[in-house]
């Protein structure tokens, strides 16, 4: 592997890493064989509106670990269906880069 090439894995795994830091819950460092950094889980408003409920709940002194695990389950699933159709849309595209490349050869 080039310099370059080994440079985009590295910052890709800090991408991964920071990732699993910030949501240690999800467990692995991809989802349905998607890297957890490029499930673009910053931008999807359902998860960061859970994001900001595990935050609040976190910050309540009196907190319930029983909500706060329910809370992490879900934003998990969510992580999972943004993994599914970020991998289904992966794989049209190499279906179709597949299709032409058979017809161009």
């Amino acid at each position: 592997m080039d310099d370059s090439a080994q440079a985009l894995a590295e910052a890709r795994r800090g991408k991964d890493a920071a990732t699993l830091a910030k949501y240690p819950f999800l467990g692995a460092e991809q989802l349905c064989g998607v890297p957890v950094s490029e499930i673009r889980l910053e931008s999807d408003a359902v998860f960061q509106g859970d994001a900001a409920k595990l935050d609040a709940l976190r910050r309540d002194h009196s907190y319930n670990k029983t909500a706060i695990a329910a809370n992490q389950q879900v934003m998990g699933e969510r992580a999972r269906q943004l993994a599914a159709k970020e991998r289904a849309v992966r794989d049209a595209l190499a279906a179709r880069d597949d299709a032409v490349e058979a017809k161009y050869p």
